[in-house]
């Protein structure tokens, strides 16, 4: 298996404006091959863009109902009111989504954003700045969870 430098990486990044971990993982399935990795990531750019078209008219979706709730906000005078968003298993999503690797998550704190932002926002910088975080086992965050089979306990 060929290294692969951070170098390589910055050049093909450079070369494509892909982000760095489609880089990363290009270049590991090329075997460092900076080339093949440029044809690669062009050929899956198609699938990319269809999923940001999607992503895109769902943004415009929430940004439409976050108008909305603004406006009813307005409406009945002084108030506060803020969106809590709820991950299946009640815990915090941080990390790339494996289906579209230049989207991060950053969502599902449930009601304890003002308790839980300040520690959620460190390990995200971390994993965007750095790919890894040594405050806390973040794998248990990952949006991965609820697309990857997890293995079940036996029953007693």
């Amino acid at each position: 298996m060929a290294e692969i430098t951070a170098e390589a990486v910055k050049d093909l990044r450079e070369r494509t404006g892909a982000g760095f971990m489609d880089c990363k993982r290009a270049l590991v399935e090329t075997e460092g091959d900076v080339d093949k990795a440029v044809v690669l990531l062009r050929e899956r750019a198609g699938g990319l863009s269809r999923r940001a078209d999607e992503a895109a008219e769902e943004a415009e979706r929430m940004q439409r109902r976050l108008a909305e709730v603004a406006e009813r906000q307005r409406e009945a005078g002084e108030s506060w009111a803020g969106l809590r968003t709820f991950s299946a298993d009640r815990a915090p999503v941080v990390g790339f989504d494996a289906r579209a690797s230049q989207f991060f998550w950053l969502a599902g704190q449930g009601g304890c954003g003002i308790e839980t932002s300040a520690a959620l926002a460190e390990i995200a910088a971390d994993l965007l700045l750095d790919g890894a975080t040594q405050r806390f086992d973040a794998s248990a965050l990952e949006p991965r969870r609820f697309t990857e089979p997890r293995p079940r306990a036996p029953l007693p």
